[in-house]
């Protein structure tokens, strides 16, 4: 038989390994340190038994293993192993990465977390927010999220448990907002956005004019936003934002007379506003 013993460090739990030949062998073991009784009986399956230990001793220490047959104490094994335990590196350190420290509301990040003890055994998130496998969610707009993640002991440190915490903002409200060479309309009329009037947060968006209002004019409705447009001005839209959840919407847009939509009269009288007025 034989027996597999890793680096042991005080303190810290390592499994010992008990293997028979031929694995198809039934029976028991038992472990042994320096001689006296570690474990009590152990089944052995497939040929293998393992035994989870912990010393509070440092220094050189022998640990034994014996096998005994099922209805036949005639067929029996024995082995050891000496190992030196050595001081534990102390609790492990656990790296989430990347450093965020606020989340929007709606917003998902995937976290990578690593400790030199070996993989983390679980990962969970408290507050307004929630966990999927390594991915967060924020729920709220308001408020923190605590992330809490677990390390298990192993290569010489302690198992930990750590936690990070991350502020929760207001979500950003987006609209399908055309761009100007997105933009269509018939005439002078032009589209200002696709789809109804609304944000990402089912919220309306209004239409004003805040500059150029001579040359502009809007309105707006359930499913249509659009602007009459004369000459050059700009145009916002605001929406409302949700307590707790979403910010308020702005969006500003500088539009200009189309090409398409301008006659020869109207040109030359555009133009004419341009010149300097007479000395």
């Amino acid at each position: 038989m034989q027996i597999e013993v890793p680096q042991i460090y005080r303190g810290i739990t390592s499994n010992l390994i008990a293997t028979t030949y031929p694995t198809t062998l039934q029976g028991s073991v038992a472990f042994t340190i320096n001689g006296s009784p570690l474990s009590a009986s152990i089944t052995v399956n497939s040929g293998k038994a393992t035994f989870p230990f912990v010393t509070q001793s440092l220094g050189w220490q022998d640990i034994g293993v014996s096998f005994s047959q099922l209805n036949n104490p005639n067929v029996f094994g024995v082995a050891h192993m000496w190992v030196n335990v050595l001081p534990s590196k102390g609790p492990a350190i656990i790296y989430f990465a990347p450093p965020r420290t606020a989340l929007a509301y709606g917003q998902s990040q995937i976290f990578e977390i690593t400790s030199p003890s070996g993989a983390i055994s679980s990962f969970t998130a408290a507050g307004g927010c929630i966990a999927s496998g390594l991915t967060i969610t924020a729920i709220s707009g308001s408020g923190e999220c605590i992330l809490s993640a677990n390390a298990p002991y192993g290569q010489g440190y302690e198992g930990a448990i750590a936690n990070t915490s991350l502020k929760l903002v207001l979500g950003t409200q987006t609209a399908k907002i055309l761009s100007r060479s997105e933009q269509q309309g018939s005439g002078r009329n032009i589209d200002l956005i696709t789809g109804d009037n609304r944000t990402n947060a089912g919220m309306g968006i209004n239409w004003k004019v805040i500059k150029g209002d001579a040359n502009c004019s809007t309105a707006s409705g359930a499913h249509f936003a659009r602007a009459r447009i004369l000459g050059p001005c700009t145009i916002q839209g605001t929406a409302h934002g949700v307590a707790g959840v979403w910010a308020p919407y702005v969006v500003t847009q500088v539009l200009d007379t189309p090409a398409r939509a301008v006659s020869g009269r109207q040109v030359a009288q555009y133009q004419k506003s341009l010149l300097p007025p007479p000395s």
